[in-house]
């Protein structure tokens, strides 16, 4: 696990991402790595979150196209990449949902290596699995439907942040800022330090009565949400100047090793996840068996 102990990489770290650090510098800067770390941690667990189920899909669609068309690695891998951008996307804004998917891959251009028919099949495959409880696609695998999740990642990460900002025990309304949420992620902008201080402010508009601390913490989260969705989406570095700048270089390309760390730990999930799903049934073959 990348870890951000020096003050100065916790600088160019929030700097990646245009998020300024003097707003949380003592004198002596001495709990900047501490947030930037924070940062790292809640940012880690949203990518595993929202991460987990693109990739289940994705992996569905890599054996379909390998297994069902015969295509080469190489084939394959532009494809799912193709696909991919759209299913990330859909998640971020909390639409990996059925006709909402289907209105996306009938915008994608259709790949040359597959057929018209081949292409339409791809397309409902994917409409079909995206909702859970997932339908067909591992069956022939392991001889049973996988379930990928009962709730959308979105709105979990959204109640979650609601929760940590608004105890239940407040009694109080929480529409307002799922609300709010709800329609920043749809922004062009979102994960952009722009869109952190917008979403930020529209929600200070409407509760007046947050319990105390809670701005702190919403701005947290949002920071690291930010972060999240600016490596998920692959979004371009924020234009913030560094004023450590062989340190950026260097830090950046800790960043960037750990987004593949992330992306690996999510294929090792799913891995553990079918090897698991193929034990339990070949355990209940055998008792069957009896």
């Amino acid at each position: 696990m990348m870890m951000i102990s020096a003050n100065q990489e916790a600088q160019a770290y929030l700097h990646r991402y245009g998020i300024e650090g003097q707003d949380y510098n003592k004198p002596d800067g001495s709990n900047l790595a501490d947030i930037a770390q924070q940062y790292r941690d809640l940012a880690l667990g949203t990518m595993n979150l929202f991460g987990g189920r693109v990739e289940r899909v994705l992996e569905g669609l890599d054996v379909k196209l390998d297994v069902a068309y015969g295509l080469t690695q190489e084939q394959r891998k532009q494809i799912v990449g193709h696909v991919e951008q759209a299913l990330r996307r859909l998640a971020v804004q909390g639409q990996l949902v059925q006709d909402q998917v289907k209105a996306r891959l009938d915008q994608l251009t259709m790949p040359n290596t597959l057929t018209v028919i081949q292409w339409q099949d791809i397309c409902s495959d994917i409409v079909d699995i995206v909702t859970p409880p997932a339908t067909g696609w591992f069956a022939s695998l392991i001889g049973k439907v996988v379930n990928i999740g009962n709730k959308d990642p979105y709105h979990i990460w959204r109640d979650e942040l609601v929760k940590s900002v608004q105890p239940i025990e407040h009694d109080a309304d929480t529409t307002p800022i799922q609300t709010a949420l709800d329609m920043a992620v749809h922004a062009e902008n979102v994960g952009t330090p722009d869109w952190k201080y917008t979403t930020l402010q529209s929600i200070l508009d409407e509760v007046k009565d947050l319990p105390a601390g809670a701005e702190k913490e919403l701005e947290t989260r949002l920071n690291a949400f930010s972060i999240f969705v600016h490596d998920f989406l692959d979004l371009p570095p924020s234009h913030v100047p560094c004023n450590f700048p062989s340190s950026c270089d260097e830090f950046i390309q800790q960043i960037k090793a750990w987004v593949q760390c992330a992306q690996d730990h999510l294929q090792q999930i799913f891995d553990n996840f079918l090897a698991k799903r193929t034990k339990d049934i070949m355990v209940v073959d055998q008792r069957e068996d009896l």
